[in-house]
This record gives C-alpha cells, sequence and structure tokens, in this order.
C-alpha cells in the first residue's frame, strides 16, 4: 500500500508572518506487512544477522575462537 500525504509548510522557518506563503510539500510512504513468514527464511535471516566476524593473525593449531573472542572482548578493560 503507497499512502501520499500532502502537507503545507510556511516557505521560512520562523514565525510566519501574514503575507508569508505557504509551500506545499508531497511524500510518500511505502507500508507492508509480512503475512506469512517462511520459518526457513526467517531462521536464516536470523543466522545471518546475528554472525560476528573476527579476524586475527593467530593460527588456528595457537587458540580456539572462543578463546580469541574472549581475548577480544576483554581488551577494552
Amino acid at each position: 500500500m503507497i499512502i501520499t500525504e500532502v502537507i503545507e509548510k510556511y516557505a521560512t522557518s520562523g514565525r510566519p508572518i501574514a503575507y508569508t506563503p505557504k509551500v506545499k510539500a508531497t511524500s510518500y510512504r511505502v507500508v507492508f506487512e509480512l503475512l506469512n513468514p517462511n520459518q526457513m527464511i526467517c531462521e536464516r535471516w536470523l543466522q545471518h544477522e546475528s554472525c560476528f566476524i573476527l579476524v586475527s593473525n593467530i593460527p588456528e593449531s595457537g587458540a580456539t575462537g572462543e578463546d580469541i573472542l574472549k581475548t577480544y572482548k576483554n581488551n577494552g578493560r
């Protein structure tokens, strides 16, 4: 559904005087609703948005991903 709004605003900011013209501005908004979300698509999106990529120069044999993340989080303290 597309909603159209016509808003009349004054051409200048501040308190208007008697002969200040009004300018019409038209704005458009799109409103949509997902009626039947596909569970698999929602889970895939959530997995993608929940992903945190951490790049390091530590070899894979040196530490686990959890250890690297813990070290990274404790760096700011």
